[in-house]
């Protein structure tokens, strides 16, 4: 019973849960270490990572400029698209492969702009989490975002809203395996 009062409070904590928006992201260039300490902060929310894993290392942001997934920093500058697009891969890394990821960023990239898809992206997550709590708390859902995915100016965003749901199913699921796993603990050391 108390894990499950543990568990409906993080999922009630999860209505406050706001991406950054385009504009909100910084426009001061800056270096891996700041970069990395950005996108980090801006991920904790989401509680998908281990702790003995870092959700951003300066070798994944290394990879990613070698796979064409983000763009060469800028005498070692990073900006706010870097920032835009590790928010988006690492994301986006805990439920599809990075070949797909490279594949769906080029493909929102041409079709809407890096900041309309980015924004896009965030409000569909920030959907998807809020809908998924209120499911679970049998609250009311009010969504922001009406859009049928079957139009044609729509259908593109689709992709977008099924990586939110995924990523948001997968949010859940940890967080609800992370209790399992201290009833585990505890069952293990009582015995």
């Amino acid at each position: 019973m108390e894990k499950q009062i543990e568990f409906e409070n993080w999922v009630k904590s999860l209505d406050d849960v706001n991406m950054p928006r385009w504009e909100e992201i910084t426009d001061i260039p800056l270096y891996m270490d700041q970069l990395i300490a950005v996108v980090t902060q801006y991920l904790e929310p989401f509680q998908i990572f281990s702790s003995d894993k870092k959700p951003v290392t300066s070798s994944m942001v290394n990879n990613y400029v070698k796979l064409g997934l983000i763009p060469k920093p800028i005498k070692r500058h990073y900006n706010k698209r870097h920032i835009a697009y590790l928010i988006v891969i690492t994301l986006f890394k805990e439920v599809i492969s990075i070949q797909d990821i490279r594949r769906v960023l080029i493909f929102l990239a041409q079709s809407q702009g890096n900041s309309n898809a980015y924004d896009q992206f965030c409000a569909l997550l920030e959907m998807t989490i809020k809908r998924k709590g209120h499911v679970y708390l049998k609250v009311a859902v009010d969504d922001e975002i009406e859009t049928d995915y079957s139009d044609p100016k729509d259908f593109d965003k689709y992709i977008i809203y099924l990586a939110c749901e995924t990523i948001t199913n997968l949010l859940f699921a940890k967080k609800f395996i992370s209790f399992v796993d201290q009833d585990i603990t505890e069952i293990e050391t009582e015995a």
